[in-house]
């Protein structure tokens, strides 16, 4: 699954906004964000979000989306 097919904010929402946090809840109700378990914040450099049962899982997500092995 490419970081271009997982749930994404548009780019005009600045991170840290109330805004954000609505979209991020809108990205809940409307796509499949809670079985693909990651989500982008579009125009946020550092914006991948991916999450699990444990920090394992959520790494798990984040490394077969990305391809990244290894974080350090």
């Amino acid at each position: 699954m490419p970081l271009d097919r997982v749930p994404t904010t548009p780019k005009a929402i600045a991170y840290g906004t109330p805004e954000m946090a609505y979209e991020i809840i809108r990205l809940f109700e409307i796509s499949d964000v809670r079985s693909k378990k990651i989500f982008v914040m579009s125009g946020h450099q550092d914006g991948i979000v991916a999450f699990g049962k444990n920090l394992e899982d959520a790494f798990d997500v984040l490394t077969r989306v990305t391809g990244v092995i290894s974080l350090h």
